[in-house]
């Protein structure tokens, strides 16, 4: 039976004890008996992110607020939702086994007319938003936030938890406290596609689709296991090293092809500067092949992951931190580095200070404005006149 447990704590619950009670995926009973309400032992606060039928908001421990030095927590709130009950399951499932520092935390379920979700606030934001916060972002920075997600796979990989659903957006800093000893440290989170598998192949076809594998998208008689998460996480540190997709296609049908074929490459005027041990852990985790793909603990015996002092600290290639910033607008997710390459070559810098403007609420414009906050009261705007590229390759 699934067990909530109130923050006043009298009655607290270990993580080793929140485990041992963790129903299996196919065993949870929503009939449970549960021990009060979450309006009982939190507070809400407010919304910090949504999805089309969840939302996340911070929450504080009933009868102790933030300013009170009450530990503020992320609760994900779902709607009870007959179609998405196996993935409720999957998810509750996989953070009660899940007890590493590599993994989000979880704090309490609670099973009402909405399903609340309790788990630890990671403030640091997600691994491309530190990036482009960032001055100088460098190989040996990928490298730190490679080594740690593959020892978190390793982990679920091992107790026969496949994630699911590895990309950028999922990986998350503890803290966005350059002071802080969390500052660099790295957890999985939203496991809502994760299977607690028990090492039998999967057959669902699920996760988003520029970070899908072969595998899942073939979905062969045999199903697929948990390497599918080492092929999300080689697309991430091409990402990382390079800003843009190592599959790109506006069609989904091609995007889907290049990916099955393991179509991509290294092009120099990205890639250059980028080690060959950095090359060869890519494609080692991108093999179409799950068979010859690597592992998470034969990664973590990578070169470019022991021989840490070797691997460079030199900044990564000087559109880089543009090509995040700008892949922001949907408009421009799946374009090819070249055409992302025109649109850096347009930009222009503009600062703002507090009580300025760059154009008024009514005024016609004819650019379009990337804001990066340097400060709470400087801006930087990348400015860029209005265009679109046009299947990758002209301008309109």
């Amino acid at each position: 039976m699934l067990i909530s447990h109130a923050h006043a704590r009298t009655h607290a619950h270990t993580a080793g004890e929140i485990a041992a009670a963790a129903p299996d995926a196919n065993t949870l009973e929503e009939s449970a008996v549960f021990a009060g309400r979450f309006s009982d032992a939190y507070v809400l606060g407010k919304v910090i992110g949504e999805g089309s039928w969840a939302e996340v908001r911070q929450c504080v421990a009933a009868g102790k607020s933030n300013a009170e030095g009450g530990t503020v927590y992320a609760v994900k709130i779902l709607k009870r939702d007959k179609s998405k009950r196996k993935h409720m399951q999957n998810e509750i499932a996989a953070l009660t086994r899940a007890q590493h520092p590599h993994c989000v935390r979880l704090e309490d379920v609670f099973m009402e007319d909405e399903i609340y979700i309790v788990m630890e606030q990671l403030t640091g934001g997600t691994v491309l938003e530190r990036i482009i916060e960032m001055d100088c972002y460098s190989e040996a920075d990928a490298r730190n936030v490679t080594s740690q997600v593959l020892v978190a796979l390793d982990y679920l990989h091992g107790i026969g938890i496949v994630h699911r659903d590895l990309k950028p957006e999922n990986l998350l800093y503890v803290s966005a406290d350059p002071s802080s000893p969390q500052y660099d440290h790295v957890k999985l989170s939203d496991f809502g596609f994760s299977r607690a598998s028990d090492y039998h192949a999967m057959h669902t076809t699920c996760g988003t689709p520029e970070y899908m594998a072969p595998e899942v998208l073939t979905m062969s008689a045999g199903g697929y296991g948990a390497k599918v998460d080492l092929w999300s996480m080689g697309v991430v540190l091409y990402v990382m090293l390079a800003g843009y997709f190592p599959f790109q296609s506006h069609s989904q049908p091609t995007l889907f092809r290049k990916i099955m074929q393991g179509e991509y490459d290294f092009p120099d005027a990205y890639w250059a500067d980028v080690s060959e041990g950095a090359k060869d852990m890519i494609r080692g985790m991108l093999q179409a092949d799950p068979a010859r793909r690597i592992d998470a603990l034969k990664g973590l015996k990578h070169a470019w992951i022991t021989e840490r002092e070797s691997v460079s600290r030199k900044k990564l290639h000087g559109s880089h931190r543009a090509f995040l910033l700008i892949r922001r607008l949907p408009l421009f997710t799946d374009v090819s580095p070249e055409c992302l390459q025109e649109v850096v070559n347009n930009l222009r810098f503009v600062r703002v200070d507090a009580g300025e403007h760059i154009m008024r609420s009514g005024d016609v414009g004819d650019s379009m404005y990337f804001i990066n906050q340097v400060c709470s009261c400087v801006h930087v705007c990348l400015c860029v006149s209005m265009c679109v590229c046009v299947g990758g390759k002209g301008w309109v």
